[in-house]
């Protein structure tokens, strides 16, 4: 039985409802808290080709075949995301609903590409984290990334903030109170003994931990 879009959309649900849960396979959601509800003929056939199942008390959640599927859909469509944002400048709900379609148009091989192409983004436009691929794990980009972090690259080179990303929220913050914002110009001077980088008319030295919180959209 071939799966669907439709049925990509139910398991890709159910994966986002227990995104946060520390043991998704075993956890579950209770059906009522789905909405709008989960499609009752979709659910049946995802539970025959054992995607799904249910615990004693009800719960669906995803079966080890399930998560392989709903990382994949999810991981294809906050790329999409990152692609349309960060290299389109598409924005909103145009960038929602076209991530939608790419989600189930994109061939893995494709989206392993797309990944090496924005430089490996660790989470989408909304802050959700995007699943590691093959190319994640072996970090070998085949083409040039058109997004990198400002750690990477060279003195002189330039772009526009795309987006900031580190573990510890005070990195954020930190860069946000110096004015280094999502869409500013920036440009890296040098690279040592510390990142020198100017954004607008402000120059900020700034150590490679925090370098590699910022995300580059790169000048072509």
């Amino acid at each position: 039985m071939e799966i669907t879009p439709e049925m990509e959309e139910v398991l890709e649900a159910i994966y986002m409802a227990i995104e946060d849960q520390p043991e998704k396979e075993r956890s579950g959601v209770a059906l009522e808290e789905f909405q709008p509800p989960l499609d009752e003929a979709n659910l049946k056939e995802l539970r025959e080709r054992g995607d799904v199942d249910f615990t004693d008390s009800g719960r669906v959640r995803l079966t080890p075949s399930g998560m392989e599927q709903a990382r994949g859909v999810l991981r294809r469509h906050r790329l999409a995301e990152r692609l349309l944002m960060d290299v389109l400048d598409v924005r909103g709900e145009l960038m929602d609903e076209t991530a939608c379609q790419f989600e189930h148009l994109l061939h893995r091989d494709v989206a392993e590409k797309i990944c090496s192409l924005l430089g490996h983004p660790k989470v989408c436009p909304h802050g959700k984290p995007i699943p590691p691929g093959r190319c994640c794990e072996a970090m070998k980009a085949q083409v040039e990334p058109a997004v990198a972090p400002l750690a990477d690259l060279k003195p002189g080179q330039q772009g526009t903030i795309a987006y900031l990303h580190a573990d510890e929220p005070e990195k954020i913050q930190k860069l946000m109170a110096l004015g280094v914002l999502p869409g500013s110009r920036v440009e890296l001077i040098r690279r040592f003994p510390s990142y020198v980088f100017r954004v607008g008319y402000s120059q900020y030295a700034v150590d490679g931990e925090i370098a590699g919180a910022v995300y580059v959209r790169l000048m072509s």
